[in-house]
Formats: C-alpha cells, sequence, structure tokens
C-alpha cells in the first residue's frame, strides 16, 4: 500500500512476513492493542533489527496512513 508516507504494510502477518525478508524499515504499533500482538511483532522487530515505536490509537494509524479500518501496527517498507 502507498500513500503520502511511502509504502507500507499492514498488521502483523504483513509485518511479520516482510520483517523475515529484511523489507521493513520502521513499525509503528498502536497503544490499544493487545499486548500479545504487541509483543509478537517488539520481539520480531528486535530480532530483525528494525525501530518500533508504540504511539497513537489503532484509528488514528488507520487514518494516518490511509487505511480504512483501525490497524495494530503498520511498517515502512524500505526504499
Amino acid at each position: 500500500m502507498d500513500n503520502e508516507l511511502g509504502s507500507v504494510v499492514v498488521g502483523k502477518k504483513q509485518i511479520l512476513r516482510e520483517l523475515k525478508n529484511h523489507n521493513i524499515a520502521e513499525i509503528r504499533i498502536a497503544e490499544d492493542v493487545d499486548a500479545e500482538y504487541a509483543d509478537c511483532i517488539k520481539a520480531e522487530a528486535r530480532r530483525a533489527d528494525v525501530p518500533y515505536a508504540v504511539r497513537g490509537t489503532m484509528r488514528q494509524l488507520a487514518d494516518e496512513y490511509g487505511v480504512d479500518v483501525p490497524t495494530g501496527a503498520v511498517g515502512t517498507v524500505r526504499k
């Protein structure tokens, strides 16, 4: 998915897949997601040495990145 902020992937499954392929530059995780969801993404981001930030709500993330439904996490794709 592309928007004015660049290419992004949305949700845990897509982020984890792209982390394994070394395609993620950074991750943003919503403050209001399940702890298990956030912990899984954080652990994989640390393994891949990818920075992440926990900030905003699921709705705010969706609005900021042009996603139609609330999302727990967004990964910015490497250029």
